[in-house]
């Protein structure tokens, strides 16, 4: 499942695809969930069921699939529903998306090398033994029209199951002659990943994209998906950027018939409703509410979206105070600073991460940044004008992500990330740049009730190969 970050079930570069559907770790997970334990990387599917039922959750996507499931161990030989996110190449910089879902970000935003390509030949010769046995094949990750591995799983499938249900989730802005070659060979559904109705708003959050040629895009796939027999849907982020016209949206697709799928942003701070201030918050709900009257009438396919969206954002309103979404363990990557959960008992000792970090400073300073609750600078140490130079004193009132391309200017490319120790209030990481290898870790500044309004960066150099950027 494409939702579960934490429990592997093995690593495609190193190990046969059978060998992985049928190892420990697999039937662990099975296991686990045959007993409905969310404990191995699920429990947002676990608070998603409990808060909303489970015939509209996650789980329920795949409990169709799972009808030839007994008892007996060759039942469990084949999977029936795949997710492919084999790439992320994408030719889209979304404001909401971060390296590891877009190729773009990764090396224009990010300064990141790119992401391995794990999946060789031997990959594609044991896939090709599971497809046949497939019901539902579901493309995401990047813009799957733009990945190469994508077009190799489709060929397979025009060749060993060509019955398979194929639904391909798409920025839309790819449209082809290779494209077309592929649609004529393999019937595809598709769900349209577009967050705004107007221009203005559209190419703001999908940056890099032009409107007019998307839903001219859009038109072609709707008249192909209508022509073959398949289905079309969009998938809307819907964030501070873009609610304004959230009820245009929908009519515009309850008007063309496309049901409409909406996903709850949490991360980056900037983009969420759920995590404005309380008076900001309520005047986002004002806004929906007095459109209420005129718009609810006129809505029948995607009625019961506006209904469900407005009732969300009530009950965060209503709350008086930052959200934690129990659900919100289905996304966002590791390095996004402001990945904890909004409450807890925490924070960690801030004077025992320092003692930490100190020893492993080369130049003996741990330099600081606070973060607040829209992942922007709100102070930072004067010894990080003297590490990063001098534009190190604009980071304040920025968003975090200029530490990380100031970073880059400075130490050059980022080679790697990783997260050494992460939990409700503690993240610890090592990022490695061409030119130095930074320890970080990241604090839950926790008020008197808990909330996780911002967040504290401690960050030493613990190896550096070239100066320090001089002071003008």
């Amino acid at each position: 499942c494409c939702h579960n970050f934490n429990h592997s079930l093995g690593n495609v570069a190193e190990q046969r695809l059978r060998e992985i559907w049928d190892g420990a770790a697999a039937e662990s997970l099975r296991t686990a969930l045959a007993a409905d334990d969310y404990s191995l990387g699920c429990r947002g599917c676990e608070a998603q069921v409990a808060i909303e039922g489970r015939a509209t959750s996650i789980p329920a996507r795949f409990d169709v699939h799972a009808g030839h499931l007994t008892d007996d161990p060759a039942s469990r030989r084949w999977p029936r529903l795949a997710e492919f996110n084999l790439s992320n190449a994408c030719n889209l910089q979304c404001i909401q998306c971060n390296g590891d879902l877009s190729s773009s970000i990764r090396a224009k935003r990010e300064g990141r090398a790119p992401l391995p390509k794990p999946y060789g030949d031997q990959f594609f010769e044991d896939l090709a033994e599971f497809l046949p046995h497939l019901t539902r094949a579901q493309f995401a990750g990047g813009e799957p029209f733009m990945a190469p591995e994508n077009y190799r799983v489709w060929e397979l499938l025009a060749e060993v199951a060509p019955t398979c249900e194929v639904v391909v989730v798409t920025n839309a802005t790819q449209w082809n002659r290779r494209v077309e070659d592929i649609l004529e060979r393999v019937p595809m559904s598709f769900a349209f990943s577009i967050d705004g109705i107007t221009k203005e708003t559209y190419e703001a959050v999908r940056v890099d994209a032009d409107f007019e040629e998307t839903f001219a895009n859009v038109e072609r796939y709707r008249d192909y998906a209508a022509r073959v027999g398949t289905q079309v849907a969009m998938n809307h982020c819907l964030m501070v950027q873009n609610h304004h016209e959230f009820a245009d949206y929908l009519l515009w697709a309850d008007q063309r018939g496309i049901p409409v799928n909406v996903s709850v942003v949490r991360q980056p701070g900037h983009c969420s409703i759920a995590r404005l201030p309380v008076a900001e918050l309520r005047e986002v709900l004002a806004r929906l509410e007095a459109q209420d009257p005129v718009v609810r009438p006129q809505l029948t396919l995607n009625a019961h979206v506006w209904e469900r969206e407005l009732a969300r954002i009530r009950d965060w309103a209503e709350a008086g105070a930052v959200v934690d979404d129990p659900t919100s363990e289905f996304g966002g990557a590791a390095y996004n600073v402001m990945s904890f959960r909004r409450s807890g008992s925490g924070p960690h000792d801030e004077q025992a991460a320092r003692a930490d970090l100190l020893p492993l400073a080369h130049d003996g300073v741990v330099h600081e940044l606070t973060i607040g609750p829209d992942d922007r600078v709100s102070a930072s140490s004067p010894s990080l004008v003297v590490l990063l130079g001098d534009e190190a004193d604009q980071l304040v009132g920025g968003s975090v992500q200029g530490l990380q391309g100031l970073s880059t200017a400075t130490f050059g490319t980022m080679l790697d990330h990783e997260v050494l120790h992460q939990d409700d209030d503690r993240i610890d990481a090592v990022v490695t740049y061409r030119h130095a290898v930074l320890r970080l870790t990241t604090l839950a500044l926790r008020n008197e009730q808990g909330w996780a309004d911002e967040a504290k960066i401690l960050l030493a150099v613990q190896q550096l190969d070239r100066p320090v950027p001089a002071q003008r």
